[in-house]
């Protein structure tokens, strides 16, 4: 079975996965080490609205293609 032409390769979708993956966890891990850090991404959604930005970046990227 031959995959359309422009579509993501499974590489490349794996590594953008794993990539955000080791983002969230290293979020996590400084907001457990830095004092103030945890307070300030429970006040405010910095983390979701920076998955929301580079969902929405992403998706007007491989729209324009």
């Amino acid at each position: 079975m031959s995959r359309p032409e422009g579509s993501p390769r499974d590489r490349r979708v794996v590594l953008l996965v794993a990539a955000l993956v080791i983002a969230v966890l290293a979020v996590n891990v400084a907001s457990a080490l830095i004092p103030g850090f945890d307070g300030a991404l429970a006040s405010l959604p910095i983390v979701v609205l920076l998955l929301l930005v580079g969902t929405l970046l992403i998706l007007a990227r491989s729209l324009r293609r």
